[in-house]
C-alpha cells in the first residue's frame, strides 16, 4: 500500500511538471518567448495551450526594480488583449549634463608659477614676508582646488549613478557595466570595500578641513601685511598691488566655502560612500521580475502592467500594458448545469375519454416544468457568447407520473464567466398511446379508457434554462 502511494505521488508529481509554462518578455526589444517546463530543463515552444489546470511563469528581462512596479492578472476574456508603450519620462535625465561646479567653484589665482624661495638680499622684512606669505596662500589654495574637484567628480559620479540606477531604456548588463566604470574611474578601485572606503573619506576630509583652516587664516595674514608694504615691489614681473589684488579675488570664494563646508563637514565620506551605494545596489539587481500564475483552461490570457514607482496617478503616461495570450487553441469544455426545463410532446397534450361508446380526447398543458441537469460541452473561443452541445435528463416538477425526461440538444452559454447555460434540443419520455389503431372520434364498446391506452416512449421537444454548477462551486471554495 505505501509503495502504490509513492508511485501516486511521484506519478502527480511529474504530472505538475507537465503542466508547467515560462512566458519570457524582453521590455526593451519587446521579444516573448515561450517555453515548456519538463523537470530541470525548458523546451521552447510556439504558444501556451494547457489542457487543465498547472502554473504559469511570466518572467520579465530588463526589467528596472528601481523605476518600475508591475501588476499582473489573469484574465479571461481575450477582448481585454490591450496594450500600449510609451516612451517613460526618467526624472533624472535632465541631471546628466552640466553638473559641475557643485562646490561653488574656485577661480584660478593669477599668481607667479615659479613659487620659489624668495631673497632676503632683494626686499626688506615687510615685503620679503608678504612675498612668503602670498605664495604659502597660492600653494594651499591650490591644494584645495584639487580636492574640490575631487568632489565635484564624486558629486557628478553619483549622478550618473542615480541616472543609471532609474534607467529604462539600456539593458541590464549595459547598465553594470557603465555603473562599474563610473564607479572605478571616481574611486579608483575595482571592489570598493567598506573600510577602504570610510578611511579614504576620512583621509580627504581631514585634509580638506586642514586646508581650509590654513587658508582663512592665511587670508588674515594677508590682508593685516598689505597696509605696510611697498606695493611698487615686483615679484616675478608683478607688482605687489597686483599680487595682493591677485588673492583678494579668491577670498569670497573661499568664504563660500567655509559655508559648505559647515553645512557639509565629512563631505568627502558622504560622497563616497554614496557612490559607494548606488554602485553596489546596481551591481546587485537582478534586473528581472517574475511572478507564478496558477493556471487553468478557463484563462485567455495574463496581462501586465507596469508604471512608474511613487506614481499615484492610475493612467500615467509611462504606464506601460502588455498583453500575453495563451490558450489560443481552446480545447472542448465540460460544465454540468442545473435549473428547469420545459418539455412538450403532443401526445400529452391530449387527454383521452370515452363518451356514448366514441373515443373523445381534450387538451391538457401545452408543456410540462421540468427539474433537469445537464452535461454541456463547447470550445472556449468567443468572448461573452459560446456554442456547444448538451444532454442530461429531468424529472417533472408536477403530474401524477415523475417518468424520467432524457434530454439532447444545442445549447449556448452565456456571460464571461459563464453563469446562464440556454438549451433547447429534443426530449425523450414515456407518453400516454393509443392501442389497436385507435383514433379520437372512433367508436368502441370500451368504456375504461385505460384499457385502449399504454406508456411508450415517444419524442418531444424542450426548451431549458441552467446554472454553471461549476461556478456554483468553486465559488464555495
Amino acid at each position: 500500500m505505501k509503495f502504490a502511494f509513492s508511485i501516486l505521488i511521484v506519478f502527480i508529481s511529474a504530472s505538475s511538471l507537465a503542466q508547467q509554462y515560462l512566458i519570457r518578455y524582453d521590455i526593451l526589444n519587446h521579444q516573448t518567448s515561450y517555453y515548456k517546463i519538463k523537470q530541470k530543463d525548458t523546451v521552447p515552444v510556439k504558444e501556451v495551450d494547457l489542457p487543465g489546470t498547472g502554473q504559469l511563469l511570466l518572467q520579465v528581462e530588463n526589467y528596472n526594480p528601481f523605476y518600475w512596479n508591475a501588476r499582473v492578472t489573469a484574465i479571461k476574456d481575450a477582448s481585454e488583449n490591450q496594450q500600449s508603450f510609451s516612451d517613460a519620462f526618467n526624472p533624472f535625465s535632465v541631471l546628466a549634463g552640466g553638473m559641475g561646479d557643485l562646490m561653488g567653484g574656485l577661480p584660478l589665482l593669477d599668481m607667479p608659477r615659479s613659487r620659489g624661495a624668495v631673497s632676503r638680499d632683494d626686499y626688506d622684512d615687510v615685503s620679503f614676508k608678504y612675498i612668503s606669505t602670498i605664495n604659502r596662500y597660492a600653494r594651499v589654495y591650490e591644494s584645495i582646488q584639487k580636492l574640490t574637484e575631487r568632489v565635484d567628480a564624486l558629486q557628478v559620479a553619483r549622478l550618473q549613478l542615480e541616472e543609471l540606477k532609474m534607467n529604462i531604456s539600456k539593458p541590464a548588463q549595459e547598465i553594470k557595466v557603465i555603473a562599474h566604470a563610473v564607479m572605478k574611474k571616481v574611486l579608483q578601485t575595482d571592489n570598493p570595500g567598506l573600510t577602504t572606503v570610510l578611511e579614504t573619506g576620512r583621509t580627504n576630509d581631514n585634509s580638506f578641513n586642514n586646508l581650509v583652516n590654513e587658508a582663512l587664516l592665511l587670508e588674515q595674514e594677508i590682508k593685516q601685511q598689505q597696509s605696510h608694504v611697498n606695493h611698487e615691489k615686483e615679484y616675478e614681473d608683478k607688482s605687489l598691488k597686483e599680487l595682493g589684488e591677485a588673492a583678494a579675488l579668491s577670498f569670497s570664494a573661499l568664504g563660500r566655502l567655509e559655508q559648505d563646508r559647515k553645512l557639509h563637514p565629512h563631505i568627502f565620506t558622504e560622497e563616497i560612500a554614496a557612490v559607494t551605494n548606488l554602485y553596489r545596489e546596481i551591481d546587485a539587481a537582478s534586473f528581472q521580475f517574475a511572478y507564478a500564475i496558477e493556471f487553468n483552461d478557463d484563462i485567455s490570457g495574463v496581462k501586465m502592467q507596469m508604471y512608474a514607482k511613487d506614481n499615484g496617478q492610475a493612467a500615467a503616461p509611462d504606464t506601460l500594458v502588455k498583453y500575453f495570450e495563451v490558450n489560443k487553441k481552446k480545447g472542448i469544455r465540460i460544465r454540468n448545469s442545473l435549473g428547469v426545463a420545459f418539455t412538450h410532446f403532443s401526445a400529452n397534450n391530449r387527454a383521452y375519454y370515452i363518451e356514448n361508446g366514441v373515443l373523445g380526447s381534450g387538451p391538457k398543458d401545452m408543456f410540462t416544468p421540468v427539474l433537469s441537469t445537464l452535461i454541456h460541452f463547447y470550445t472556449g473561443n468567443g468572448a461573452t457568447f459560446k456554442w456547444g452541445g448538451a444532454f442530461g435528463f429531468g424529472i417533472p416538477l408536477q403530474g401524477e407520473r415523475k417518468d424520467v425526461n432524457f434530454m439532447l440538444g444545442l445549447s449556448s452559454v452565456l456571460g464571461r464567466n459563464e453563469a446562464i447555460m440556454l438549451t433547447a434540443g429534443v426530449a425523450g419520455a414515456k407518453v400516454n398511446k393509443l392501442l389497436g389503431g385507435y383514433k379520437p372520434g372512433d367508436n368502441t364498446t370500451e368504456t375504461d379508457v385505460s384499457k385502449i391506452t399504454t406508456l411508450g416512449y415517444s419524442i418531444g421537444g424542450f426548451i431549458a434554462l441552467g446554472l454553471n454548477l461549476n461556478n456554483i462551486i468553486a465559488g464555495k471554495k
